[in-house]
């Protein structure tokens, strides 16, 4: 008798608590009025109400990130999905928005970017798509063909001359190749090119030119074994690295944004 009791308390309790989760589901919380309050709007109005507190041309924090440079972009959806995504993360930080946007308002933005930004790439731009690839290799080798010559010169290494030649002369190469992957990228733009942009230009056929001098000035160092002329090799391949290294960044800055400068400014 008592275990039909038991049986039977048990029973009533289970019902009791799945009659109470019934009612919680259907109340609507805050997050889902949320959601269904915003679900009509198109992803044009997001974009324009979420992008464009950042985005505008009055903004002394970001006054080359305008409108125009938005839309300049060529993100595939899942390029935009980051840059979304990022975007929120730097939006809260700088208090544009006081909470996040919404998964559905999210991938509406999305959608709406990727179809207005979507183009034909031309056959040269394809060709220029490479620059991404080859970018890297001017910027690893000058920096160890700095760090050879330093630990020669600071400690008396015996390090192979053959080498180090052949690594400077590999980064003039892979300089002068990324630099004319990066025109052809740009080749066509029509819009008039962003000041990171037109930085990024020129930090990157310095970098060529100053690895050619560089270059050069070891050969000549070499030949006429001139103590002047291996100090301006030093002195050059010193500018080299520097070029190369502000290439990147405002390659990087380019590519991923401001975040870099607010980290290192706090």
């Amino acid at each position: 008798m008592r275990v039909g009791l038991l049986v039977r308390l048990v029973c009533t309790f289970c019902l009791l608590t799945a009659d109470v989760s019934l009612l919680r589901s259907e109340e609507p919380t805050d997050g889902a009025a949320k959601a269904s309050s915003t679900s009509t709007r198109s992803g044009e109005e997001l974009v324009k109400e979420n992008c464009m507190q950042c985005h505008r041309s009055d903004n002394p924090k970001y006054p080359d990130h305008n409108v125009g440079w938005v839309f300049g972009k060529r993100y595939s959806h899942a390029g935009w999905k980051d840059n979304i995504d990022r975007m929120e993360k730097i939006a809260l930080a700088d208090q544009y928005i006081s909470e996040p946007w919404s998964a559905g308002d999210k991938e509406k933005m999305v959608k709406y970017l990727t179809e207005q930004t979507a183009v034909l790439w031309s056959q040269t731009q394809s060709i220029g798509m490479f620059h991404f690839s080859f970018v890297h290799f001017p910027i690893a080798l000058v920096n160890v063909v700095v760090l050879f010559e330093a630990l020669g010169w600071m400690f008396g290494w015996p390090i192979r001359r053959d080498w180090v030649h052949g690594l400077l002369f590999l980064t003039v190469i892979s300089a002068a190749v990324a630099a004319g992957l990066g025109l052809l990228l740009i080749s066509e733009m029509t819009a008039s090119l962003s000041e990171d942009l037109s930085d990024h230009r020129t930090a990157g056929l310095a970098t060529v030119g100053i690895s050619l001098t560089a270059l050069l000035l070891r050969e000549l160092a070499i030949r006429t074994k001139s103590g002047t002329s291996q100090w301006a090799y030093r002195l050059v391949l010193l500018l080299a690295a520097a070029a190369a290294g502000a290439a990147g960044h405002l390659g990087g800055v380019l590519v991923h944004g401001e975040f870099l400068n607010q980290w290192i400014t706090g």
